[in-house]
């Protein structure tokens, strides 16, 4: 799975390099100190002060669309990817807005569906449907 696929990994970090070293990165955090609410940067998050609700860094929010890079399409052309897809599909659902972010200091693949929402594949090859209350399935989409 994950830890066979040596150029997914080695892509995977580049581009959270990318991403950090980025000047989107660094026009944000000059944003919010212009402003006089930059507190920190912890993990992926940044903190504002009077806050509470940190700024996942990586989002779309933030970043606009994502464009899709070397890591996105190694996943997206991955068996485990494949198979989850394949499923949805064959169950009639429908699948956009593609993306790679960073959440919770791993670096993700997720995808929305038309029935069931967001789906989230984690770097192990595990899926994560946050919008289902957390129901966790394997890489093959089983439940």
């Amino acid at each position: 799975m994950w830890e066979d696929n040596k150029a997914l990994q080695a892509a995977w970090k580049k581009r959270h390099k990318l991403h950090i070293d980025s000047l989107v990165l660094h026009k944000l955090i000059k944003k919010y100190k212009d402003e006089g609410n930059f507190k920190w940067i912890k993990g992926n998050f940044i903190y504002r002060k009077g806050n509470d609700s940190p700024i996942l860094l990586f989002s779309h929010e933030n970043y606009g669309n994502i464009v899709k890079d070397e890591a996105t399409d190694l996943w997206i052309k991955s068996k485990e990817c494949k198979q989850m897809r394949d499923k949805l599909r064959a169950e009639g659902d429908k699948i956009w807005d593609d993306a790679v972010r960073a959440t919770c200091g791993k670096i993700n693949y997720e995808f929305r569906t038309e029935k069931d929402g967001q789906y989230c594949i984690l770097e192990d090859g595990s899926v994560f449907a946050p919008d289902e209350g957390g129901k966790q399935a394997d890489a093959g989409g089983t439940e």
